[in-house]
């Protein structure tokens, strides 16, 4: 007869060995592995990222348009608005342009 120990350890053999060859119905459930939370989380970084890239664009820009005043790389032109029957001065309208090859 098998003494206490190699039946013990003959259990243990058993019981890996059984929860190995589980059927995948029979695992039990873990929610944080679940596939609609892997499709969510995935969804999620995705936005994330997109959202990160917009604001580096936004950033880039927005830097490059400090760069542009800082350098007085623009500078505001005025017309006069003149109205065509009595050939007078209206207003006057700014345009804010580069200089050219800008």
């Amino acid at each position: 007869m098998p003494s206490r120990r190699d039946r013990a350890g003959a259990r243990r053999r058993h019981r890996r060995a059984v929860r190995h060859f589980r059927r995948p119905s029979a695992r039990r459930v873990q929610p944080k592995l679940r596939l609609e939370r892997q499709i969510y989380r995935g969804i999620r970084e995705a936005a994330n990222a997109s959202k990160s890239l917009e604001h580096r664009e936004q950033a880039k820009k927005v830097s490059d348009l400090r760069e542009t005043l800082r350098d007085r790389g623009l500078y505001i032109e005025y017309h006069p608005i003149v109205i065509t029957d009595s050939q007078k001065v209206f207003g006057y309208e700014a345009l804010l342009a580069a200089p050219c090859g800008a």
